[in-house]
């Protein structure tokens, strides 16, 4: 919170709140209390072929971890094989030094839902 004197504009110091202004006499304020607000923002991406098949689901973006840092999120399932589908789940989390550590690291395959073959027209 800052305050200055109302009418010369003269910081008033923490104590002196009350008492008139050593500059001009005013025992007019001005008041400033200001907030902080931090936005974060998590993107989320689809694609599909031309026959509309997924190709793959992803989300990235910033977050705060479940112990109230900044992390970092990387989420893909990427559906372009007919074989495999392969997860990718990375999250970097800041730690009180600034710097960023890997927390999670998550890659597995899982066997690809059945297809069902383009339509012939």
């Amino acid at each position: 919170m800052a305050m200055i004197c109302a009418d010369c504009e003269e910081p008033i110091t923490s104590g002196k709140e009350n008492d008139p202004c050593h500059e001009c006499g005013s025992i007019d304020r001005f008041v400033s209390i200001g907030e902080e607000i931090k936005m974060l923002e998590m993107l989320k991406f689809k694609a599909k072929d031309n026959c509309n098949y997924r190709l793959f689901d992803r989300k990235t973006g910033k977050k705060k971890s479940h112990h109230g840092r900044m992390a970092d999120e990387f989420l893909e399932y990427d559906h372009s094989s007919s074989e495999v589908t392969k997860k990718t789940h990375i999250i970097k989390e800041q730690r009180h030094s600034g710097n960023w550590e890997v927390v999670h690291d998550e890659r597995e395959e899982y066997p690809a839902k059945r297809r069902p073959k383009p339509r012939k027209y």
